[in-house]
C-alpha cells in the first residue's frame, strides 16, 4: 500500500503506459491478467505528447499525409480530436479487458512528457508497465529508450512486455541469489495462483541458500514443485541457455541485470523468450 494525499491509504497499482501499446489488445490483456495475480489496481494512461502539440503552434510546421504524400500545415485542432479520437479507444480497450480479468481499473489522459510521465508518479509499491514496440521504427526513435530508462531508474518495479506473447501458461522463472528472498516469494505466489511451477535459475548456490528456501518453503505450502537450474554470467545468452526447454510465462530479475547495459539488452531478452520481464 501507498501513502495517498490527505492520509488516506492508496491500493498498490499497475501503471499502464498506453502511449506504447498501440492499441495493441493483446498487451492489454495481458497487463490486465498480471494486474490480478500481482493483486494491483489497474491504472491506465494515455500521455498527449506536449512537443506534438508545441509544435503544431509554430506557423512553419508541416506533415506528410498519406496516402497523397501531400504537405500541410499541422492543424492543432485536428490534432486534439486525434488524441481524443486515441484515448477513448484506449479506454475502452482497458475497460473490456479490466472486466475481463475482474481487476479494478482507472483511466487517466494527461498532457505531459510521454517518456517519463508514468514512471514519474510511481511509487515503491508500484509496478511500471511498458511494450517493446512492434515497429523496429518506434524503437529506433521514438521515446520509447527513454521512457525504458525512467522506469527502470524509479523506485516501481518494472514489467516489459514483448511485441508478441508466446504463451500464456507454464513455469513462473526467477534469477535467485543472496538477498532475493522477496523474489522468490513472489514467483512462488505467481506460480501458485497460475498452478504453475517455479524454476529458479542461480549462479552460485550457496549464496543462494536463502532465496532458494524461501522458494522452497513458499512452493511446497502451495504444493507446487521448485526446480533449480544454473545460470553462468547474468547476461542474455546466458538466461536464454538456461530458460532452454523450460517454456516459462514469466521471468523475474534484478533491475542490476540491466542497470549498466543498453535497454537495447532488455529488449532482446523479451522478444527471443516472448513473455514478460518483471525488473524489481
Amino acid at each position: 500500500m501507498n501513502a495517498a494525499p490527505g492520509g488516506a491509504v492508496r491500493r498498490a497499482r499497475l501503471l499502464l503506459d498506453l502511449c506504447h501499446i498501440a492499441h495493441d489488445q493483446d498487451a492489454i490483456a495481458t497487463a490486465a491478467e498480471l494486474a490480478r495475480l500481482l493483486e494491483r489496481d489497474l491504472l491506465g494512461i494515455y500521455v498527449e505528447d506536449e512537443a506534438v502539440q508545441h509544435l503544431a503552434s509554430l506557423p512553419f510546421a508541416r506533415e506528410l499525409r498519406l496516402p497523397s504524400g501531400a504537405w500541410a500545415a499541422l492543424d492543432p485542432a485536428q490534432l486534439d480530436q486525434e488524441f481524443r479520437s486515441a484515448a477513448e479507444r484506449l479506454r475502452a480497450m482497458l475497460r473490456q479487458q479490466a472486466s475481463r480479468f475482474d481487476v479494478r481499473s482507472e483511466f487517466q489522459t494527461v498532457r505531459a512528457d510521454p517518456a517519463r510521465y508514468v514512471a514519474g508518479i510511481s511509487g515503491g509499491a508500484d509496478v511500471v508497465v511498458l511494450a517493446v514496440p512492434r515497429e523496429a521504427s518506434a524503437r529506433a526513435v521514438g521515446s520509447f529508450a527513454a521512457a525504458w530508462h525512467a522506469a527502470i531508474e524509479s523506485p516501481a518495479t518494472t514489467l516489459l512486455l514483448p511485441s508478441r506473447l508466446a504463451r500464456r501458461r507454464g513455469p513462473v522463472a526467477a534469477v535467485l541469489g543472496a538477498g532475493a528472498e522477496q523474489r522468490a516469494r513472489a514467483a512462488a505466489s505467481l506460480a501458485a495462483a497460475t498452478g504453475e511451477n517455479v524454476v529458479a535459475l542461480v549462479q552460485d548456490a550457496e549464496a543462494a541458500d536463502g532465496s532458494l528456501g524461501e522458494a522452497g518453503r513458499s512452493a511446497g505450502r502451495a504444493e507446487h514443485r521448485l526446480s533449480v537450474r544454473r545460470l553462468g554470467e547474468p547476461s542474455v545468452e546466458a538466461l536464454l541457455r538456461a530458460l532452454s526447454g523450460v517454456g516459462e510465462r514469466l521471468l523475474m530479475l534484478d533491475r542490476r541485470f540491466v542497470s549498466d547495459v543498453e535497454w537495447q539488452a532488455a529488449m532482446k531478452l523479451s522478444e527471443a523468450l516472448g513473455v514478460p520481464l518483471l525488473f524489481d
